[in-house]
Order: structure tokens, then sequence, then C-alpha cells
């Protein structure tokens, strides 16, 4: 496999990944990861722009966006980042705030006497 092999195999990839990405009609029901990722590439930021912008680590940008939770500080923490990378996006955190509090809640166990 040569360079342009490669080059053109990225370019495949790359597009699939865009046409997986969940579109305007699918971010009601995505997840706020997927949301902030789709608007993220739609507006044509990397990864590295936002963390720059918002003051993070890329890798707690690629934590957000994954819903990776162990790998991000408290959940207070998490509202705030998500809170800012919505703002950087210019859209609505509340949907996205609603989706992360699910996450976070507590699993509710069934108790038998």
């Amino acid at each position: 496999m040569n360079e342009q092999d490669f080059v053109s195999d990225e370019r495949a990839v790359a597009a699939q990944s865009a046409v997986e990405a969940p579109g305007p009609e699918d971010s009601a029901s995505a997840s706020y990861g997927a949301r902030l990722a789709w608007q993220r590439q739609g507006a044509g930021l990397s990864v590295t722009d936002v963390a720059a912008s918002l003051r993070l680590h890329p890798n707690q940008i690629r934590a957000i966006e994954q819903e990776d939770l162990a790998r991000l500080p408290a959940p207070a923490y998490v509202r705030g980042f998500i809170r800012s990378y919505a703002r950087v996006l210019n859209i609505d955190p509340a949907p996205l705030l609603s989706d992360l509090n699910v996450k976070l809640a507590p699993a509710r166990e069934s108790v038998v006497d």
C-alpha cells in the first residue's frame, strides 16, 4: 500500500464518518456528546480548536464527545464544560444538560423486603 492509497482510504473513512454522524433531524434524539461533535464538525472546528477556546486538554473534549464520564472530573465541572462548549458553538445548552443529567442519575434499585 503506497501513500496515495493511504490518503484515499483516509478520505473514505472521513466521508463515512460524516454520513454516520447525526444530522439536524437526528440532533434532538442524539446524545449530548454526538450533538456536540456534530455541531463542532459543522462549524469546521477541530477538537484542538475547541480545547484551546475552552482552555481544556483535547483529551477532555474527546471524553465529552464520547461521553466517557470516567475520564472527566466531578459532574459539576462537566456541566460547566458542556455549557461553555455549547456557548462556543452558539447552541442551547439546556437539552445537552438534560441528557447529561439523565446519564448522571443513579440507577434506581428496587428494595425487596
